[in-house]
């Protein structure tokens, strides 16, 4: 899938309903450009530019959106279950960062000669 198609596609999931008059608001783009983009017409950069701008501040809204319940959350909670989050997170964090893909080996060897026990 080349860039443009990924960028509409992205812009679709995030804005499934969005009319072109919408997607025209949103970008600054004209609606009869828009029009043409959505129908293959190939993006400028300034284009591309544009739908990248208003997808990333709508993530980075919602993110914040969700940091500032997350806070209020925290608010409510004593001392001893906001230790026990945070711990309970750092764990999580740790075994995501050392969690390593399992592979499968093809390969004439046997796990145990190659010295993989259990993979």
């Amino acid at each position: 899938m080349n860039l443009q198609k990924e960028i509409i596609a992205k812009f679709n999931r995030q804005f499934p309903n969005a009319t072109l008059k919408e997607v025209s608001k949103k970008t600054g783009i004209q609606i009869t450009r828009v029009f043409r983009i959505i129908n293959g017409y190939e993006m400028k950069v300034s284009e591309y530019e544009r739908f990248y701008q208003v997808l990333t501040q709508d993530q980075n809204r919602d993110s914040c959106e969700h940091l500032d319940l997350y806070l209020k959350y925290l608010k409510t909670l004593s001392h001893h279950k906001k230790k026990a989050l945070e711990e309970k997170y750092s764990q999580k964090i740790l075994l995501d960062s050392l969690s390593i893909p399992h592979y499968v080996l093809n390969s004439t060897l046997t796990n145990n000669e190659m010295g993989v026990e259990n993979a």
